[in-house]
C-alpha cells in the first residue's frame, strides 16, 4: 500500500478503522460490518462475507 498510502488513509478515515497492512475490511450499505488484520485474517471468516 506504499504506492497508495493516500487512498488507504482515506479509507481508514472514512470507515473509522486504523490502517494496518495486511488488512481486510467488509463494507455493507456504507458501513463496516467486519474488519481484521494480520493473524486475524482467516479464510473461513472471510467466506461468511463473500
Amino acid at each position: 500500500m506504499i504506492n497508495y498510502r493516500s487512498l488507504s488513509q482515506q479509507i481508514a478515515e472514512r470507515y473509522q478503522v486504523m490502517h494496518e497492512s495486511p488488512q481486510v475490511i467488509f463494507v455493507k450499505n456504507g458501513k463496516v460490518i467486519a474488519h481484521d488484520s494480520h493473524s486475524g485474517i482467516d479464510a473461513e471468516k472471510i467466506k461468511q462475507f463473500v
